[in-house]
Order: structure tokens, then sequence, then C-alpha cells
């Protein structure tokens, strides 16, 4: 069976269509996967930063008129410059950094580890517990998110 000039116009017409369309469509996907992958990184190094402030050594610091065990300054803005150097001027919604939980079980184990480090009898904040937690609560979510590895 013949094909004819006109129906083979057509069909080179249409695989031209759909390479477009499929290169297009690649293209998109790709655009998609590099964006996650920032994202990713963004929150990475969040994530690092955050993990390093709350394993700084504590030290005795006078903050609000009360002299409390805290982390050294030195340390702290250790743990935060590489943060601010590589993604200062970097900026994501609130829904993009949300395409997963990870900031979500960063806040939700800061705030248990507040409520159980509070020494009930005095009625303060258990400064060393809650350090103590918060790295270890912290650092545990890596298992939970295969790109903080």
């Amino acid at each position: 069976m013949a094909i004819n000039k006109n129906t083979k116009i057509i069909l080179i017409i249409i695989v031209i269509i759909l390479v477009f369309i499929g290169g297009f469509y690649l293209k998109d996907y790709q655009d998609k996967q590099v964006k996650i992958k920032a994202i990713n990184d963004y929150k990475k190094g969040f994530y690092s930063g955050m993990l390093c402030e709350y394993s700084c050594p504590l030290t005795p610091q006078v903050y609000k008129n009360t002299t409390q065990m805290l982390p050294t300054i030195d340390c702290v803005q250790g743990c935060t410059s590489p943060f601010k150097t590589k993604f200062g001027s970097v900026s994501y919604s609130q829904a993009e950094l949300e395409g997963d939980k990870l900031l979500s079980d960063i806040n939700s184990t800061i705030s248990y580890c507040k409520i159980h480090s509070v020494n009930m009898t005095a009625m303060k904040l258990d400064n060393a517990a809650y350090f103590s937690c918060a790295e270890k609560g912290v650092e545990a979510l890596k298992q939970n998110y295969t790109y903080l590895n």
C-alpha cells in the first residue's frame, strides 16, 4: 500500500508537533526538578544551621537581666553565616517551602522541647534540657528527609 504525498506531509507535521510538545514538557519537567533541588538545598542549609545552633556549647550569659545557659554568640554566628552567605538574597514563597513537612516538623520539635523542658517547680525553661532535646529532635528528622543526608 502506497502512502500518497499529502499523507506523508501530514504525518511529518504531526511528528514535528509531537516532538515539539514532548520537548516542551521535558523542559518544563527539568525546570521543575531544578527548582525542587534548589528549594531542598535551601532547606538543607537552613536545617544544617539550625542543628549547628542547637549543638553550640552553652555558657552562662546574662539575658533579660537573668543569667542563663545559652549558646555562645560566636558559635551561633558561625552556624548562621554559611546559610546567610549562600542564601542571603534567595527567597521562596511559603507554599514552595512547604512542599514537604520539614519546616513544620522542625517547628513541632522545637515546640515539644520547649514544653517538655520547663522546670515546673521554678516555672522556668531549663535551657540545658531544651537545647539538648532540640538538638536530638532536629537531628532525628534527618532520617525522614533524604535530601538532608
